[in-house]
């Protein structure tokens, strides 16, 4: 029988230090059993050959292992619980209020590190695989969402320095109970400059950290070295209506309201973004939510109103990236979850 394709599992759960494999988990208070829909994880071997001269027409080459290192993007359902781990094991830093009636308030911001972390990988179950990531930094933290495909998905690109090892009995972490937020839970919260728009069909943060693995003498990758990060909004779609021109005259002209002789503005014009999913009542056992601040953005100004002679809907698609404003946070996220602090 072919292994199942269906019957998988992949686990994430954070490291004490570089070189130390995290324990295989046995409660999601302190690790996450993905609710996977796409993408995955896996090891990476590549080859290199040099030819040489032996005074033959069909010479030959010797073969040799450049590198192995493991690669992930698995896509999955975003819960309260899951939403919080990863953007801090991606963001580096928490800070958690009391439990009230049992929920637990997260504030995740950036710290001066993201984490290591180890992945665990099963696949199949008459035919099975289990692989063991150790050493894993994300490189990305995708989060979106919409009106066409109402649960809102995560996915963390991350490496391994050290991948593929083989292991024997799975973690018994779960899934989250939590269900995952759907779209439309953020209702009447996609504020943008501080106005709250309706007509506000998709989204797409990803927070990056410009890492790279690094090679020293073995075809396993040694360390990581890090780049610029940067926080970004992609894939906003508005429906041009009087808040959607009002947005596009903003951005275009610096005002809502640009007057016969308005030229496009010679400034660059800066905002701010948030969305807030939430569910329940606030201080009670069955509130969650994942709230999203961003206090100061630079639009995008590549913008374009154009009709079309068969009708529709005239939208327009912002993006945006996130800037320093000395008094808030680069990039804040709140949760509530049924999860202890996570440091």
């Amino acid at each position: 029988m072919a292994i199942e394709s269906n019957v998988e599992g992949i686990w994430l759960a954070k490291q004490t230090a570089k070189g130390t494999p995290a324990t295989a988990p046995t409660s999601n208070a302190n690790a996450k059993k993905l609710r996977k829909v796409g993408g995955g994880v896996n090891p990476t071997l590549d080859h290199g050959n040099e030819n040489y001269s032996d005074g033959n027409r069909f010479s030959d080459a010797s073969d040799f292992v450049n590198s192995i290192v493991g690669n992930g993007a698995p896509v999955a359902q975003m819960g309260p619980g899951d939403g919080a781990y990863l953007s801090y094991l991606m963001l580096g830093s928490e800070t958690t209020a009391a439990a009230v009636a049992g929920v637990v308030p997260h504030t995740i911001t950036p710290g001066p590190t993201s984490f290591w972390f180890t992945v665990w990988k099963r696949m199949g179950n008459s035919l099975i695989i289990r692989q063991k990531y150790t050493d894993c930094r994300m490189v990305s933290l995708r989060v979106e969402g919409s009106s066409a495909n109402k649960v809102v998905k995560m996915t963390p690109t991350f490496f391994s320095l050290d991948a593929g090892e083989v292991f024997s009995t799975d973690p018994t972490c779960v899934v989250d109970t939590d269900q995952p937020f759907l779209y439309t839970e953020a209702e009447a919260t996609f504020t943008i400059d501080t106005v709250v728009i309706r007509g506000h069909s998709s989204f797409a943060m990803v927070i990056t950290d410009g890492l790279a693995t690094w090679q020293g003498d073995s075809v396993y990758m040694h360390d990581v070295t890090t780049g610029q990060g940067a926080v970004t909004i992609e894939g906003i779609t508005l429906l041009v209506d009087q808040a959607g021109l009002d947005q596009y005259n903003k951005i275009m002209y610096g005002t809502t309201s640009p007057t016969a002789g308005t030229k496009p503005q010679k400034t660059v014009y800066m905002g701010s973004y948030s969305f807030e999913l939430k569910r329940g009542t606030v201080a009670s056992a069955n509130f969650r939510n994942f709230k999203v601040e961003l206090a100061k953005v630079h639009w995008n100004p590549d913008l374009a109103i154009d009709g079309n002679p068969d009708g529709g809907a005239t939208e327009i698609s912002l993006g945006a990236e996130a800037r320093k404003d000395p008094a808030q946070p680069f990039v804040k996220i709140t949760a509530n979850t049924v999860d202890i602090a996570y440091t």
